[in-house]
């Protein structure tokens, strides 16, 4: 989506780090140094105070009222008793069988061994048309809720899925798997439209920003079942919450937080930094005070691209990657931007 435009991001860090060279050439060495570390400072400071607000207010205000709203919700549409034990299965155990022309088992390979190469868009395609399900402990639970009878545990047929590499980073591909497998099991069974329910529950607590869960149904109901099977001893509902909930609330307040904050402080010490231009005036120290400028611009230029990507970082987490332009798929094309964008130094989740 908009991968045709992709030449912007590299144009966009050209522009800044000419930009701002030649502006700090002109402000001269000590000014820009002095301006570099308050923006650092300032940086590290609304960074460290934006995560103690926004996790605060989260766990103050949000959090149990989140919690209370779903557990109420959640008990006038499912039963999420048959869903407890999954996180008590053995992902190790499922097994993908290979069958001949006429339908005679080949082999049974483990999950582990799968090839797990994304293709060129970053996207893995998996064959789940015959899964074996028997020796992960899923027999405990209610098979018809599931959409699966007991004597199809050895050959569950769930077609062909689709994992994505942001899935990936999110999850482990074994938990991607099962969910997308029950996903397509589920959705032969009778409780498929409960379940879908309460995915879009999830989503009317916050429906402003939580777009993901209230149009593509197959998609929420893999996300809840993804959480689910990770929830542990933790609980299914605080789960939901935290996972789902949590960071649409927190990673958009942090974020809010922490550029106010940054401006605030910024704004605070560049009266001090404005005081040093005198110094650019002195005799001989000037033209060595100018090229140095220009120097030490360079890291201030990095600095600021390191802003824009957490803003870019944020905005596509917000969007779910699906905004034309601004999307993963588009910053990979580019040949400068994605190095720089990949680089993981800060994360803005819970």
């Amino acid at each position: 989506m908009g991968v045709q435009f992709s030449w912007f991001y590299d144009l966009l860090i050209i522009v800044i780090v000419v930009g701002v060279t030649f502006r700090c050439f002109k402000r001269g060495f000590v000014s820009t140094l002095v301006g570099l570390i308050a923006v650092i400072a300032s940086f590290l400071l609304a960074l460290f105070l934006s995560s103690l607000a926004a996790g605060a207010i989260y766990s103050s205000f949000i959090r149990e009222r989140a919690i209370q709203y779903i557990d109420k919700s959640l008990e006038d549409i499912i039963d999420i008793e048959p869903l407890a034990m999954l996180p008590e299965l053995d992902l190790s155990r499922i097994m993908i069988n290979e069958v001949d022309g006429a339908g005679e088992l080949i082999r049974s390979i483990p999950l582990s061994e799968i090839d797990k190469t994304p293709d060129t868009v970053g996207k893995i395609d998996i064959n789940l048309n015959n899964v074996d399900l028997s020796r992960t402990g899923i027999d405990r639970l209610d098979l018809e809720f599931l959409g699966i009878s007991p004597g199809e545990l050895t050959s569950v047929n769930a077609g062909r899925a689709t994992i994505t590499a942001s899935e990936l980073a999110g999850s482990e591909f074994e938990t991607l798997v099962l969910a997308k497998l029950l996903t397509s099991t589920l959705q032969n069974g009778t409780e498929f439209g409960a379940v879908a329910n309460a995915a879009n529950t999830i989503g009317d607590f916050i429906p402003q920003v939580s777009g993901s869960f209230s149009g593509a149904t197959t998609d929420a109901v893999t996300q809840v079942m993804v959480t689910i099977i990770e929830s542990g001893k933790n609980g299914i509902t605080a789960a939901l919450v935290d996972n789902l909930i949590g960071p649409v609330i927190v990673i958009p307040l942090r974020t809010l937080i922490f550029f106010i904050l940054f401006a605030i402080i910024c704004i605070v010490t560049s009266f001090f930094v404005k005081k040093l231009a005198i110094i650019n005036r002195i005799p001989l120290v000037g033209g060595i005070n100018s090229i140095l400028g220009g120097v030490t611009g360079l890291l201030k230029s990095a600095v600021i691209i390191f802003l824009v990507c957490i803003s870019l970082n944020i905005l596509i987490t917000i969007t779910g990657n699906n905004i034309i332009f601004i999307n993963t798929m588009t910053i990979d094309e580019t040949f400068i931007f994605k190095h720089v964008y990949n680089f993981d130094l800060v994360n803005f989740s819970l």
